[in-house]
C-alpha cells in the first residue's frame, strides 16, 4: 500500500538508530513504563511528497524521493491504517537535507 501525502507533508520513513541496553544491574530503581528520551531529532528517507510542497521542483529537488532529511522527531505523525503504520511530516518541519 502507497501513502499518498498532500497539503505540504511528506512521507516518510525514520531512520532510527537501535540503542544498546546494557544488561548492568543498578541500585537505582525506575518505574516500570519508564522509557529514556528520544533524541530531539532523526534522520529519516522521503517516500513521497505532496504537489503543493514550496520545494517541490526540478529547480530544486530538495523533496525528491529517496532524498534524506533531518526532521524535528516529536513533529512526526504516526497514522496506522489497515496494518500499516506511515509516518507523515509538514514541510516546514524539515530542517535540512544530507547530501553525499
Amino acid at each position: 500500500m502507497r501513502f499518498n501525502p498532500v497539503n505540504r507533508h511528506l512521507a516518510i520513513t525514520l531512520q532510527i538508530k537501535e540503542k544498546k541496553e546494557d544488561n548492568i544491574s543498578s541500585d537505582i530503581l525506575l518505574p516500570q513504563d519508564y522509557r529514556p528520551l528520544e533524541e530531539q531529532y532523526s534522520a529519516a528517507k522521503i517516500n513521497s511528497c505532496a504537489r503543493d510542497c514550496a520545494q517541490f521542483s526540478d529547480e530544486a529537488p530538495y523533496f525528491s524521493r529517496g532524498n534524506t532529511i533531518i526532521v524535528e522527531r516529536s513533529m512526526v505523525k504516526e497514522i496506522t491504517h489497515a496494518g500499516e503504520i506511515f509516518h507523515i511530516i509538514q514541510e516546514n518541519y524539515v530542517l535540512g537535507s544530507i547530501e553525499r
